[in-house]
């Protein structure tokens, strides 16, 4: 293979030590973005000349198209300054994220009291964002006069981003997904409906710990639980808009014990088992460029 002026990306949410565990950004194929705009035309009012491409993923994902983009390395001076310059001119914004890197910097964009996009597309991905979450969101943006749609992805590190988008959930939360990667195929195990992903291009084949079924043309992702614990998620969707204005998401369960990080400039609270931001760091580490750890640590 030609490797001139390809670009390798490692995805920092991958347990693999794999040196050739890389994506291939460039020269793999139809570009995401097409892909996408095959399986969902009405996006075609976000991806074009007059938007913005705003990045604060872990990852480089091969985003390109006719519209301006912008790498910001989960800084927030450098979103702000991009968010600003899409406001200037006017653009819409397509900002890629995780989930709780993603909400960290939409509040507090909306605490720094400047203009705002008319409206943002959130590409999401990397794990579930929850349903809770993305209303606190979508709330606090609407406060500031910004509507908020979302595009939800699905992929595997060592197969590719965005295997999988949604723009919409079923009734019981979960994205509604399709999948757009051609190159990728899919296979649900009749055994425990595990899914299994096999990128066509290099032969990595992936077996997921994540359960998935067909409901018609759409697909149904279901984490497993050594990423998404039921009780973690019940938890998480049960929290308020003023919760998440509060937490970060980031949380520690284990069996009937549960320890929750509040963001760093959150007020004290009487609740016990929630821990100032730099206190949750010193005992459990991380930061917003790791995936949380949402299993039980008693289940394991």
């Amino acid at each position: 293979m030609n490797t001139q002026g390809l670009i390798y990306s490692y995805a920092a949410g991958t347990t693999s030590k794999d040196p050739y565990g890389f994506r291939v950004i460039e020269g793999s194929g139809p570009s995401r973005v097409s892909q996408i705009l095959n399986a969902f035309p009405d996006q075609r009012r976000f991806f074009n000349s007059s938007a913005m491409i705003i990045s604060g993923y872990t990852a480089s994902l091969g985003l390109t198209g006719d519209a301006p983009f912008v790498d910001t390395y989960l800084h927030f001076p450098t979103f702000l300054r991009a968010m600003k310059l899409a406001a200037c001119e006017r653009r819409q914004v397509i900002y890629a994220s995780q989930p709780l890197s993603g909400a960290e910097m939409f509040f507090r964009l909306c605490d720094s009291n400047v203009e705002l996009p008319r409206s943002l597309l959130w590409a999401v991905g990397g794990y579930y964002l929850p349903l809770s979450l993305e209303k606190a969101v979508r709330d606090r943006l609407e406060q500031c006069r910004c509507k908020l749609s979302c595009l939800h992805s699905y992929g595997i590190a060592e197969i590719g981003h965005s295997c999988f988008v949604a723009t919409k959930r079923f009734a019981c939360g979960r994205p509604r997904y399709r999948k757009v990667a051609d190159e990728v195929q899919a296979e649900v195990s009749t055994k425990d409906n595990r899914l299994t992903l096999t990128n066509c291009h290099n032969g990595r084949t992936v077996a997921t710990s994540d359960q998935a079924r067909l409901v018609g043309d759409e697909w149904q992702i279901t984490s497993g639980s050594d990423r998404l614990a039921a009780k973690v998620l019940n938890e998480l969707e049960s929290w308020s808009n003023a919760d998440w204005q509060q937490r970060t998401g980031y949380l520690q369960m284990d069996g009937t014990n549960l320890t929750i990080q509040l963001r760093e400039n959150a007020s004290k609270t009487a609740m016990k088992n929630e821990l100032a931001y730099y206190d949750y760091l010193a005992r459990f580490g991380g930061s917003f460029f790791c995936k949380p750890t949402w299993s039980d640590a008693a289940a394991s």
